[in-house]
């Protein structure tokens, strides 16, 4: 999926070390953090943007955790931001949404996501597989 892609769709995915990385994106309305409790703090609205977090461990990747991740990725305003330490999580969470949303394949969601980080981890690309329409 290109940039132009993810424009149609009001997502915005990134890796980030420090706090101010996120908080200098403009334009956002959402926010999904899905770091865990203390590596950043979370608050549920923030200088206007409606925040969330959902620990997305790929320890813990079920069908529960796809179900609430896909849940507050349609609850939250776009443009939505989706955020992780290194930002292949936050894609994986973004084509979870996306296959949902289009009832696309895994195949079409390969095809679509071709040379991105989150297919060389294989917690990330198997959770992917299970929640893509047959």
């Amino acid at each position: 999926m290109t940039s132009e892609d993810f424009k149609r769709e009001k997502i915005c995915v990134c890796g980030f070390r420090k706090e101010e990385e996120t908080l200098n994106l403009n334009g956002a309305k959402g926010w999904l953090s899905l770091t865990p409790a203390g590596v950043d703090d979370v608050p549920e609205k923030f200088d206007g943007i409606d925040c969330s977090r959902v620990l997305v461990s790929p320890d813990a990747l079920d069908d529960d955790l796809a179900e609430k991740v896909v849940s507050e990725i349609t609850r939250l305003p776009k443009p939505l931001l989706i955020s992780c330490a290194s930002g292949a999580r936050a894609s994986t969470c973004a084509w979870l949404y996306i296959a949902k949303k289009h009832g696309y394949s895994f195949e079409k969601v390969l095809e679509l996501s071709a040379g991105e980080a989150w297919l060389s981890k294989p917690p990330l690309k198997n959770w992917v597989a299970r929640q893509s329409a047959d």
